[in-house]
């Protein structure tokens, strides 16, 4: 479930 989490959060900040 954190894997799923940290996806999330990489993918928010990739694109900010």
């Amino acid at each position: 479930m954190k894997k799923i989490f940290t996806l999330l959060f990489l993918c928010i900040f990739g694109y900010g």
